[in-house]
């Protein structure tokens, strides 16, 4: 039996046709049905568009009209609720008040008195700026302003209170405190930076003589800045003690004092020339006042900032 093989243009012309034959299925279903098809399409839009406004007006209406009391309630609870934990927040990161130590009272020459107590800063990320006196029966020193750091403990002075007798019920008050927040975004840890800015080494510290006159003392001792930074008119407050009691106090102010730098300083004690065991000398320079430093050669203030507190962008 002899078989015929198809040729690769009648397959060709198979495909076509079948293809033809279903693009005409196709239009002809479409033709037939046109009317139906959009019917049901329209249909299903008006469905969905009926489903969307139901639920746009449902939600409108639970908002403005049934949930709205409900959720008046829950708003006030939550922000009762939050001022009440931010007052406890804030109560408990609220700096500590201070209370001064007893005051001493030292004698610096006839119908006067110095006045010396401690003041000690409980707060690890508070400072403040203090205004304070010494009172006593029937007196009281003029105000002195003076700044103390976070977890600082420091002398608080009076000089030459005029008294035609010992002083007595002498009380230091604080009269105003001013607190500042430490910006540790700006300081880092701050007991390093701190540190930093604070390394005063004194040494030969001796307490004498005035070599122009024998009745006035004279305190003279060397101070080296060992932080990297330069300053205006640094303090240093003296205390002598005997013992555990303190005989005699001093303050001292140089010009400046830069970097790696050493000075000698003498300080005359008019008056009472007392007789001491121990010599303390307390670097006293606020480290926050940008106007403590001074600037580099061709520096500008804000640089000056920048520099000092290395948190701080321009």
């Amino acid at each position: 039996m002899w078989y015929t093989l198809p040729s690769m243009a009648d397959s060709f012309l198979k495909e076509v046709e079948q293809e033809d034959l279903r693009f005409y299925k196709i239009s002809k279903f479409w033709i037939e049905n046109k009317e139906t098809l959009k019917r049901i399409g329209l249909g299903i839009f008006m469905a969905f568009d009926a489903i969307l406004m139901t639920w746009v007006l449902w939600s409108l209406l639970d908002g403005f009209v049934i949930s709205a009391p409900a959720e008046s309630r829950a708003v006030s609870e939550v922000a009762a609720y939050n001022q009440r934990e931010l007052h406890a927040y804030t109560l408990a990161h609220r700096a500590q008040s201070m209370d001064p130590s007893a005051a001493t009272l030292v004698s610096a020459g006839e119908g006067k008195y110095d006045f010396y107590a401690t003041l000690e800063n409980p707060n690890a990320d508070w400072w403040a700026e203090v205004t304070y006196v010494f009172s006593w029966t029937g007196g009281e020193s003029e105000p002195e302003t003076t700044f103390i750091l976070p977890g600082e403990a420091k002398p608080l002075v009076a000089f030459g209170a005029e008294s035609t007798s010992p002083p007595r019920g002498v009380n230091t008050i604080l009269t105003n405190v001013v607190w500042h927040r430490v910006d540790h975004h700006m300081t880092g840890e701050y007991a390093s930076w701190a540190e930093d800015r604070l390394d005063f080494v004194v040494t030969d510290a001796v307490l004498g003589e005035s070599e122009l006159d024998g009745d006035i003392g004279r305190v003279s001792f060397h101070v080296r800045n060992a932080t990297a930074y330069n300053y205006y008119e640094p303090s240093f407050i003296i205390v002598l003690k005997r013992g555990a009691n303190v005989v005699g106090v001093n303050r001292t102010t140089l010009s400046d004092i830069d970097s790696g730098e050493t000075q000698e300083v003498v300080v005359n004690w008019f008056g009472t020339v007392p007789t001491a065991s121990q010599i303390d000398v307390i670097p006293e320079i606020n480290i926050f006042d940008v106007e403590a430093y001074k600037p580099l050669e061709g520096e500008t203030t804000t640089d000056t900032r920048t520099r000092v507190f290395p948190g701080r962008r321009r």
